[in-house]
Parts: structure tokens; sequence; C-alpha cells
């Protein structure tokens, strides 16, 4: 039997360590900007020390793109289970897709204000993390759903078009929740509401 060292974590409390650095990083990068947060900050925020963001993400700049990765796979995931679906309407999976970014904002909004501000921040002041490719997940996911829609007679219009107007009415939504959280309520209703919304214009 391997006996722990004392004062040694064990692995359950190292990867709650792991976890509340990824939150506060994520809210306190969302909050002073990346170089406006500093690793001491964070490891206060966490309840950790420095050598900890060392021995998880080697520096202040790997833990920042770590935080980004772990949100994007998670929503790549979900996006990719929503549009293999085959028992899902044109309208569910546009309201479950757009329900994804919404859900993300509700249950853990400074990890939706950090992913703001990686895509929309200004760049020069950021580390640089591939972003390009995600962006095109989102859209070309979302084209997918409304080319299949357009396919089945469900949808009218041109595709591009009707899901740059998805996507950016995702956008809108999102900004004003996240500056006015008490002023607007986004769950997987208002989901539904902004698909009803669009296809009432777009659907034949």
């Amino acid at each position: 039997m391997t006996v722990r060292a004392p004062g040694r974590p064990t692995d359950t409390e190292t990867g709650e360590v792991r976890d509340r650095l990824l939150s506060e990083g994520a809210r306190l990068f969302a909050d002073h900007g990346y170089s406006g947060a500093s690793i001491q900050e964070i490891v206060d925020a966490a309840g950790t020390t420095k050598p900890m963001v060392y021995y998880y993400f080697q520096s202040k700049e790997g833990l920042y793109e770590a935080i980004f990765h772990s949100c994007r796979d998670n929503m790549k995931k979900k996006q990719e289970s929503i549009l293999d679906d085959a028992e899902l309407s044109t309208r569910e999976k546009l309201a479950r897709l757009i329900d994804t970014h919404f859900e993300l904002a509700r249950s853990t909004p400074d990890l939706a204000r950090f992913m703001f501000l990686v895509y929309y921040g200004p760049q020069a002041e950021l580390p640089q993390v591939d972003k390009t490719s995600d962006k095109s997940v989102v859209f070309q996911g979302v084209l997918r759903v409304v080319t299949e829609g357009i396919e089945r007679d469900e949808l009218a219009g041109d595709p591009i078009q009707l899901t740059l107007a998805i996507l950016g009415q995702v956008l809108i939504q999102l900004t004003a929740y996240l500056q006015e959280p008490d002023l607007l309520t986004i769950d997987d209703e208002s989901a539904r509401n902004a698909v009803d919304v669009l296809m009432s214009g777009i659907s034949r």
C-alpha cells in the first residue's frame, strides 16, 4: 500500500485545485483582462499557491489557454451531439444549438465573459490561441442545420444569410444578458422563442 507523504495533497484535492484555478482564472481574466489579472490574485482567489499554477499549466498564459480549450472542447461535444441526432427537427436542432450558448452564460457567466474576451477583446493585448477553426465550427454547425431545413422545405432563403441572422441574434442576446442579467432571461424557452421569431420570417 502506498502511503501519502504528510502534507501532500490527494489526487482529489489537486483535481479540485485545478478546477478552482480554471474557474477563478476565467473570472479574473474576464474582470481585469489578461494583463490586469495577476497569478497572485488568481491563486489567492482559488485558495492555493503559485506552484500549483506552474504544476498544472506551466505559466499564466498556459492557464489562459487551458480555460479556453476546456470550454471550447465542451461546447464542441454538445454541438456534435445535437447535429448527429437524426430524430430532431430543424426547429429543435436550432433551439438546442442556441441553448448551448445560453446555458453557458446561465450556469457559468464568468466563463462566458472570458470567452467573449478571447474572441472579441483587444487582440494585441491577449495571448494568441487558434480561434479561427472554432468560429468555423459554430458557423458550419448552424449552416448544416439551416441547409438541411431548406432541403426538407422547412426553411426558405439563402443558407449563409440565414445562418448569419441566427448567430447575430444569439450574439445580441448573450451580450445583453451578460451586461444586464437581471433584465433578461435566457433559458431553453428563450432559445425556442428566438428560433420562432427567426423562423416566422424564413420558414415555408
